[in-house]
């Protein structure tokens, strides 16, 4: 058994890991020691009573939440036990000097790369980096907060790092996000930019990254294209600024890729990309369980290179990698299980695998639709993807060595998710697939580089061809997310202007036939400090209601609802408001009472 354990861990750097499994058990062990069950029930009521959330209901028992104490203060006993055996062996120090070590050259071998390039070079990348963050900034202001946005603070983030690590009531809850979110909001009570700071800083700091990886292990030219056609996609304009988890994947993704490789093609960097590879591992499932896309296909990858070289340590040591992430991944989830239920966790009520005869009837029409959503245009898009994305495919064999160990991964991650699917009998939406948008680019970039090269086009030439694609292409882009930023503004107008009018009335008993109206009205409230008795309405038989809240076009909502109880007082485009006609204002005025005469 101990050799078996040698074998699969022998590469990995077992000290710094265990060191990662302490923080991580350890910290949600000292959380869950201060919170009692009632504690949960109590902040279950604060954040959905209001919400109406009844099918939400806790799974914790008094023997489920003590097996969840015991076992993450288990895990953070083992983590410290294996951390002190290391320190004492003398183990720990040498390897962390070792690994900073090979973090430093390799920061600095992607800083030479990056000096190395000529002065265009240099400008023609500030200028795409620059360009990209004042859209990104530019979106962040002008972009209303979306309902995902809204129910991401209201259900989570508003509700402290308890609600974020135990309450799973809809797969809206990306725990490492709202965690960093609630972080932010230590420090402000601006709702936007608790919400949007996280991602525009995660989004900045991987894109520059990326940018500069993809400089080290390819060529200017291929980074720049990749890094500027992802970064002009429509999806990835609106998540890198949006207060939501998805580029915290995809950056998450792209530091696993690139962990992976240093795994597959060096020695050097062995170690240091095992590390990468496990934490990113576990810190994307705990994003959103949906990395396990990326996650799988990099293993499996990684697996079949192991396997053609005859390589068995390093396909023991992917094993062993494999099972850490797994580990990580349950202990991180473990209140979520223990609280909310592994129901809540893995069966998504949103996305509800079908029969195999229904799946494969609509797969093909299916791909269309990530096709438009993640490249932007109705017509071409699909055709277009399926299109480069074989003549990537069949330019491989005539790629030097180094892309290819690039681009073969990359189209990888692209395809095997796709592959996945059928065997889910789910379609995963376009927002699931933005991470290997990144990658289809990185493949694109690569034979466009490669056609370049076979055309002999001179660099300078090649450059202002990259740069006039990247012109056009954004330009296209920022042109058409217009319309999505027009839309989302008048229905924030339309929702502040039926809230402000509603709270005008100062009613107590509102009914919610509008979901939208409900969450938005909340949230202002919310955010506001405006007393939240407005949404203490219930729809029991016999309640009467100051005002009823409908979608525009509907009539009634339940058989109390007449045009002799309730008189329409409030229309926009998105809603009609009633009034009771019991209601004080309602009523006609009526004369004063005439006075007493007075006595004589």
């Amino acid at each position: 058994m101990r050799a078996l354990l040698r074998r699969l861990f022998s590469d990995l750097p077992l000290g710094l890991l265990a060191l990662f499994f302490l923080v991580l058990s350890g910290s949600l062990a000292v959380l869950y020691s201060w919170v009692s069950i009632p504690d949960l029930y109590a902040l279950r009521q604060a954040i959905y009573a209001r919400n109406e959330m009844p099918e939400f209901v806790l799974q914790v028992t008094p023997g489920r939440y003590a097996a969840l104490r015991g076992g993450l203060w288990a895990v953070a006993a083992g983590a410290a036990a294996l951390t002190g055996y290391h320190l004492r062996s003398g183990r720990l120090p040498l390897e962390l000097r070792g690994l900073w070590q090979s973090l430093r050259e390799a920061a600095h071998s992607v800083g030479r790369a990056v000096a190395g390039l000529s002065a265009l070079e240099k400008l023609l990348a500030g200028l795409l980096l620059a360009s990209v963050l004042a859209l990104r900034l530019y979106y962040t202001r002008v972009y209303p907060l979306s309902t995902d946005e809204i129910a991401t603070y209201d259900y989570f983030v508003s509700g402290g790092p308890v609600a974020s690590t135990s309450f799973y009531p809809i797969p809206n809850n990306h725990v490492l996000f709202s965690l960093s979110c609630w972080a932010v909001s230590r420090f402000t009570a601006h709702d936007m930019l608790i919400l949007r700071l996280p991602t525009l800083l995660i989004s900045l700091v991987g894109t520059v990254l990326a940018y500069a990886l993809l400089v080290r292990v390819t060529t200017f030219r291929v980074a720049t294209l990749a890094v500027g056609l992802f970064s002009l996609s429509p999806l990835s304009l609106y998540y890198a600024m949006a207060g939501r988890g998805y580029f915290l994947l995809i950056a998450l993704a792209i530091a696993q890729f690139f962990a992976a490789l240093a795994v597959v093609h060096s020695t050097r960097w062995r170690q240091l990309g095992w590390a990468g590879f496990v934490v990113a591992g576990i810190l994307g499932l705990y994003t959103i369980p949906t990395y396990a896309y990326p996650l799988v296909s990099l293993g499996v990858w990684a697996g079949l290179v192991f396997l053609r070289r005859r390589d068995m340590a390093g396909l023991a040591s992917l094993l062993g990698a494999s099972a850490l992430v797994g580990a990580g991944a349950l202990v991180a989830y473990a209140p979520v299980i223990s609280v909310s239920g592994l129901r809540a966790l893995a069966a998504n009520s949103y996305i509800a695998p079908q029969s195999l005869t229904d799946f494969w009837r609509s797969y093909a029409l299916y791909l269309l639709k990530p096709a438009r959503e993640l490249f932007g245009h109705e017509q071409l898009s699909a055709p277009g993807f399926v299109g480069l994305l074989v003549a990537a495919l069949a330019v491989l064999p005539a790629l030097p060595r180094p892309w290819r160990r690039v681009a073969l991964p990359a189209l990888l991650l692209v395809l095997l998710p796709f592959v996945f699917m059928p065997m889910q009998r789910v379609y995963s939406p376009a927002r699931v697939l933005l991470y290997a948008a990144f990658f289809f680019f990185v493949g694109v970039a690569v034979l466009g580089e490669w056609l370049l090269r076979r055309l002999r086009v001179p660099p300078r030439l090649g450059l202002a061809s990259i740069g006039v694609i990247l012109c056009l292409y954004g330009t296209y882009q920022a042109a058409h997310f217009r319309y999505a930023v027009r839309s989302a503004q008048n229905m924030a107008r339309q929702l502040e202007g039926s809230y402000a009018w509603l709270r005008r009335q100062q009613p107590h008993r509102v009914y919610f036939a509008a979901p939208f109206h409900k969450l938005y009205f909340h949230h202002y409230a919310l955010t506001t400090g405006y007393p939240l008795h407005l949404f203490e309405a219930t729809s029991a038989p016999g309640t009467r209601f100051d005002y009823v809240v409908l979608v525009r076009g509907q009539t009634v909502v339940r058989p109390w609802c007449t045009p002799q109880a309730y008189r329409r007082v409030y229309s926009d485009e998105g809603a009609t408001i009633y009034q009771s006609a019991e209601h004080p204002a309602a009523r006609p005025p009526q004369p004063p009472a005439a006075a007493p005469r007075a006595g004589k």
